[in-house]
């Protein structure tokens, strides 16, 4: 008998597919509102929407797409969710961060010391003027302070009617790739991070290898590239993965991946995106000013091509990017996250020992992040006057912004008014509607920061029927900021996430 032989079958995981889509996701929008990506066929203005997991990948249907088509694409959020979205995502730290740009600006109009990317500029400038200027300042500061909103829904929405509303987006990187015949790019995989090999043959005319600052490279690494040198043959860049899909064999490309010692090459088909309103990764601090409107826009083949389409978005005034994708830039072969913002519900034991909600991981650093204290206390009433103090301890940092939102049951208590304990040249706001007051400050001229133990605020309210046989709480919203004079944004831990009203009558 001839000796037996085996023949391993495996199943081609992208037989089926025209797209396999994620998007850069920050939790924080997630937490607020579904969200969905939208597909429009570009010929026939119609299309179709797929729900996004909290991974940020989206459940594409395959069989509602079609070969050969341009569908313009775009990340959506519920419209019912719209005040919410902003109210939560443009806090004091995106107004304080701007407000330092300008103030630190030439008087040639350049670029200030405080935002270092262009996207962050980008979401600064509010009248879409093309620099920071004075008329962006009111309008983030009307949208934090409750007087204004950044945006409105149209007149002809009827609310509840489950309807979505795209968000700027784009394209994540400014290379992209396709499974082709050609082993057109190769990675040299080293201990830390790798060496990335574009072939020079497949630079369109006009874009400039050095330029180039992030690539999709199939399904094994989506992000940002560190510009190496170049020859006739190769432009070389650092990246810093030793890509582990491709490596590991876990790639659902890997039958296009083929290994040579440290080398792996991929057949791969290279496209060039370097529009700064298509590509994410090609804006910079300087051709932000370019942008007119974000869209993204892919091209499907196929069924099997199985594109690779990786999004970033961009919430209108998220200066610091709380509530929006990041931007990654690499250096020495070491990635960082430009950003100054903090989720600083991560660093808040009250709501972080809560079962029931979750605050995800940091935006921006996985280390602890500089905070302040915010001291609440129960209190028993005596009368039908309550006064509810706001205690803070700085912990020896300077703070140049506050914000809080607390509610309450509208049926006991009555909001009255905001007392501040404040310096004269602070801004104090406060806002109340519907059992929901937001109050803060901030040092409009950065002259007096806040520090050490005080007590800014006192909120005050009054008992509808008698105080002394009240049972009620006023409960800690999860939209909190807290800022310095540059807008970088502190954590906060908050020692309660409710304060408990008792009548005397009920002791």
């Amino acid at each position: 008998m001839e000796a037996p032989l085996t023949t391993a079958v495996v199943m081609n995981q992208n037989f089926g597919k025209y797209v396999t889509a994620k998007v850069d996701l920050n939790s924080n929008l997630f937490n607020l509102s579904n969200l969905r990506v939208s597909f429009r066929d570009t010929v026939t203005n119609t299309g179709v929407m797929f729900p996004v997991t909290s991974t940020g990948d989206v459940d594409v249907n395959q069989s509602q797409l079609a070969a050969n088509k341009v569908y313009e694409v775009s990340l959506m959020h519920d419209m019912d969710k719209l005040y919410d979205i902003y109210g939560n995502a443009i806090t004091i730290s995106d107004f304080t961060t701007a407000q330092n740009e300008f103030t630190s600006m030439g008087l040639d109009g350049s670029n200030g010391q405080n935002l270092k990317t262009g996207q962050s500029l980008y979401a600064a400038d509010i009248n879409r003027n093309q620099k920071i200027d004075g008329g962006d300042l009111p309008r983030l500061l009307g949208q934090v302070a409750n007087i204004d909103t950044l945006t409105k829904l149209p007149s002809t929405y009827v609310a509840g009617s489950a309807g979505y509303m795209s968000i700027p987006t784009w394209n994540a990187a400014e290379i992209r790739t396709l499974a082709g015949q050609v082993e057109w790019v190769y990675v040299n995989v080293g201990t830390s991070n790798s060496t990335l090999y574009v072939d020079m043959r497949k630079f369109p005319s006009g874009t400039v290898a050095s330029t180039l600052k992030s690539i999709q490279l199939f399904d094994v690494y989506t992000g940002p590239i560190e510009y190496i040198t170049e020859d006739a043959a190769w432009a070389q860049y650092k990246i810093p993965t030793t890509i582990p899909k491709a490596v590991d064999g876990s790639s659902l490309y890997s039958v296009y991946i083929r290994k040579n010692n440290n080398d792996y090459m991929f057949q791969a088909e290279p496209s060039f995106n370097t529009s700064v309103n298509s590509s994410w990764g090609a804006i910079n601090t300087t051709n932000w000013k370019n942008i007119t409107y974000p869209r993204t826009y892919l091209t499907t083949g196929t069924l099997g091509t199985n594109a690779v389409l990786d999004l970033k978005y961009l919430l209108w005034g998220d200066v610091n990017r709380s509530h929006s994708s990041q931007v990654v830039t690499v250096s020495g072969g070491s990635s960082t996250v430009q950003t100054n913002a903090v989720n600083s519900l991560q660093t808040n034991t009250a709501f972080r020992n809560m079962s029931t909600f979750s605050t995800g991981g940091f935006i921006n650093t996985p280390y602890d992040v500089s905070s302040v204290d915010i001291n609440l206390t129960n209190l028993t009433v005596t009368s039908n006057t309550i006064e509810i103090p706001v205690g803070l301890d700085t912990k020896g940092l300077n703070v140049s912004g506050l914000q809080f939102e607390f509610t309450y049951d509208p049926k006991k208590i009555k909001f009255e008014e905001l007392i501040p304990t404040l310096p004269a040249t602070w801004y104090i706001f406060a806002n109340d509607n519907n059992g929901r007051v937001k109050f803060g400050a901030l040092d409009q001229n950065k002259s007096v920061a806040l520090s050490g133990i005080s007590t800014p605020f006192k909120l005050k309210f009054s008992t509808i029927g008698e105080g002394v046989n009240i049972i009620t709480s006023v409960k800690v919203s999860t939209l909190m900021d807290a800022s310095d004079a540059k807008g970088n944004q502190l954590g906060i831990n908050l020692n309660s996430t409710q304060i408990k009203l008792t009548g005397y009558n009920n002791f």
